[in-house]
């Protein structure tokens, strides 16, 4: 009987499905093939010793490949159609799953839908992920100081973390001061700046807890920073907590994105150059989405960011994040407690 399995090449996905996790997610450590009801992990000797209920583990044998036995467990199986995720594999390894006589068929999106949609259990590990970020930040900030590199902040932040918290980092922190604030995805590790005593301060993080993320953005500003800066967050706080408190009113997404935006538009401020807001969960980045352009209906069990910005590209820039879930009302609830006033270092 012709049978049609899929191949599941995602780390995180093959996670989700199966709990089998490797070293390197980025590298092409192990594949899943899901054949029925089957669940065969694919991989090589260095995880040999993985056993459990969840999946049968096939280790590669010396001088073949993941691709070349994928194709003699599908044929072993009667599978005639495969089903990769053309969103992940590259287009070089798909060229070898193409080469047998099994018909292939690349999808993207596979199983994102449920990804999004957390268990209890996720959420309750992403709950404590942001506890976790918020006891981080109550150490943090006391020790900020005129002179401190950005640099030297992120090493801080981390150490607490790794360190005191006992969890990891999700991605590298993003410490960003003045008009390296205005660059949203600032790469403070090749950065040069300083605090001084008329700093803003842009800290954006997040804790992993049982492979699953936190994140969550705060801002600070020196003795002396100007006043424009000061009343502008306020802008920014009032559209980001209006922005979550009128959740419950819309069943699509991209409504609270067009409405932050047109908040901040109307006091004047330019449109922030990313979305309101991302899913997280296994990743930082994941479904749903919070764009005008965005389809992705409001459920519950979704956890997303929140996260307006106003950039003033070489001046200074700002933006403050929350990480939320859905709730069974339709509304939301801040995972991420952290106070949100302006924080004025000492």
């Amino acid at each position: 009987m012709n049978k049609t399995a899929t191949l599941i090449s995602d780390a995180h996905t093959l996670f989700y499905l199966t709990g089998f996790e490797t070293l390197s997610p980025n590298e092409r450590e192990a594949v899943l093939i899901l054949v029925n009801n089957e669940r065969y992990i694919v991989t090589d000797a260095r995880y040999a010793g993985y056993i459990s209920p969840r999946y049968r583990l096939i280790i590669t044998q010396p001088g073949e490949g993941l691709f070349t036995t994928i194709q003699k467990i599908c044929n072993e199986k009667g599978v005639s159609a495969l089903i990769y995720q053309s969103d992940n594999l590259t287009e070089f390894e798909a060229s070898h799953l193409k080469k047998g006589s099994i018909e292939t068929r690349g999808e993207t999106r596979l199983f994102i839908q449920e990804r999004s949609i957390k268990t209890q259990n996720e959420i309750g590990y992403m709950r404590h992920a942001c506890e976790i970020g918020d006891k981080a930040l109550f150490q943090l900030i006391p020790t900020i100081v005129e002179g401190q590199t950005e640099q030297e902040i992120a090493w801080r932040l981390e150490k607490i973390i790794r360190e005191e918290l006992h969890a990891e980092i999700a991605f590298d922190p993003i410490i960003a001061v003045d008009a390296h604030g205005a660059i949203p995805h600032y790469n403070t590790k090749k950065g040069s700046g300083m605090v001084t005593n008329t700093s803003t301060v842009l800290i954006d993080f997040g804790v992993k807890y049982k492979n699953y993320c936190s994140d969550i953005t705060r801002m600070l500003v020196a003795k002396n920073a100007k006043k424009d800066v000061v009343s502008t967050y306020q802008d920014l706080y009032r559209a980001q907590t209006n922005t979550i408190s009128k959740m419950n009113e819309w069943n699509y997404l991209r409504d609270a994105d067009v409405f932050c935006r047109s908040e901040l538009m109307k006091l004047g401020h330019p449109s922030f150059p990313h979305s309101t807001g991302h899913g997280i969960g296994l990743e930082v980045h994941e479904s749903p989405r919070l764009h005008a352009k965005s389809n992705d209906a409001k459920q519950v069990g979704q956890i997303f960011t929140v996260e307006p910005g106003i950039y003033y590209e070489g001046k200074w820039g700002m933006r403050l994040e929350d990480t939320v879930v859905v709730t069974p009302q339709g509304s939301v609830e801040l995972l991420t407690r952290f106070p949100k006033e302006l924080i004025h270092l000492r």
